[in-house]
């Protein structure tokens, strides 16, 4: 399953789409890979620019797929809601993370200055 992620997250990377880059958050996997991504990113595409459509987060679903796919312009700094370190801060909430432990650190650090 890993791999088909990695080949996704892959072609996700290279996939030419102007003023647009796609993250992909996996949700579910299947054991092949998924035959109508491709078609349903560059429909998405050509709704965000050319239909004017507001939405920049899908779900595409193809058999045992489950996939958020976001849309970030490249013009623009990534809106706060979005950036990964808030991804990170939330997805983590284990006190024993790594991450975790070092952003407490320095807090405390900070505090008693």
């Amino acid at each position: 399953m890993e791999d088909l992620k990695d080949k996704i997250w892959s072609h996700l990377a290279t996939l030419k789409l102007p003023g647009f880059f796609v993250t992909a958050d996996i949700v579910q996997a299947a054991e092949k890979l998924p035959q109508t991504l491709d078609a349903f990113i560059r429909h998405k595409h050509e709704a965000i620019c050319h239909r004017g459509i507001e939405a920049r987060k899908f779900l595409y679903r193809e058999e045992g797929w489950k996939i958020y796919l976001t849309f970030f312009p490249t013009n623009r700094v990534v809106d706060e809601r979005y950036a990964l370190k808030n991804k990170m801060i939330k997805s983590k909430q284990n006190a024993d993370h790594p991450y975790i432990q070092k952003s407490q650190i320095l807090r405390k650090k900070e505090d008693t200055k």
